[in-house]
């Protein structure tokens, strides 16, 4: 394990790292102040449309570099992120910042129907293929493939962490193709922006079991099973560096040091990817950089 600054030291020392690049050349989706999965844009990681059979649990695990790339670990040790470099160009002129969210994808539920207000029972047949507790897995609902009409509402069934089943009432915002529209509970409008993930009643999630659209939104949509990994943002004053251009400078994130050596734990096969939301601007972004693992 690495606890401690030696620790990584000796990591290194070892040959026990991997610095993996990516890059992300796609125009995504010009929306501000909407979270976005960078898995709809052209790069490497390559697009990845989020689909598969209907209403069904499908179990992700990375495969080669379908993902962010990390390679095996012998048994009994664990890799951890160490630092981020991260390059982003937003679209036309510059905003005031840049939100990422880096993620595991564990599973999804995709081409959820929007036009319809029959309940939607969710196949589970398969399982959670990693975080088998479910502790701290979000659920995050995604607009795909076919673009929402309207704002909308649903009743959402789905069993805790915890094994006890509840049911949510939540929003479905009208937030653009490829964009979260997670909503938010005690519906208050029908086109509010809510937060990244859905706020659900309890420290996790095991599966969806059903979904009833109240107020159909339209457009086909995919429910995402995450666990967040590492949050951060890029801070940009166009006054200062006098940039229209979206151009922007590298930002460099040591977890080791940023929170007290409580790096990201990166699970074996885990699926790495980043939601992002631009902030000031009407406008899409492009990204390139890499990342550092080490384990021990």
């Amino acid at each position: 394990m690495i606890r401690s600054h030696a620790d990584v030291i000796a990591a290194y020392e070892a040959g026990r790292f991997h610095s993996q690049r990516f890059i992300k050349t796609g125009a995504g989706q010009s929306n501000d102040t909407r979270w976005q999965d960078w898995a709809f844009q052209a790069g490497q990681p390559a697009y990845d449309a989020r689909i598969g059979p209907v209403n069904a649990f499908v179990p992700v695990t990375a495969v080669k570099n379908d993902a962010i790339y990390f390679p095996d670990i012998p048994a009994g040790q664990q890799r951890m992120l160490h630092k981020l470099l991260l390059t982003p160009k937003a679209s036309q002129s510059a905003q005031a910042s840049i939100d990422f969210t880096l993620y595991d994808l564990v599973a999804y539920y995709p081409l959820i129907d929007g036009d319809s207000t029959d309940p939607q029972d969710m196949d589970n047949t398969l399982t959670l293929p990693r975080y088998s507790d479910g502790e701290g897995l979000r659920l995050v609902m995604v607009n795909h493939v076919s673009p929402s009409t309207a704002g909308g509402r649903m009743l959402l069934e789905y069993t805790g962490a915890d094994d006890v089943d509840r049911t949510i009432d939540v929003t479905v915002p009208l937030t653009g193709l490829n964009c979260v529209c997670s909503g938010i509970r005690a519906a208050s409008g029908t086109t509010d922006t809510g937060a990244l993930h859905i706020p659900l009643l309890s420290t996790g999630i095991k599966r969806v079991n059903r979904l009833t659209y109240t107020v159909p939104p339209g457009g086909l949509h995919c429910l995402y099973v995450i666990k967040p990994l590492a949050q951060f943002q890029h801070w940009h004053d166009a006054l200062l560096q006098a940039d229209t251009t979206g151009v922007k400078s590298g930002i460099e994130v040591d977890f080791a040091l940023k929170d007290g050596w409580r790096m990201p734990i990166i699970e074996h096969v885990a699926h790495l990817s980043f939601f992002y939301r631009t902030n000031g601007s009407n406008r899409s972004m492009t990204a390139f950089g890499t990342m550092d693992f080490i384990w021990g």
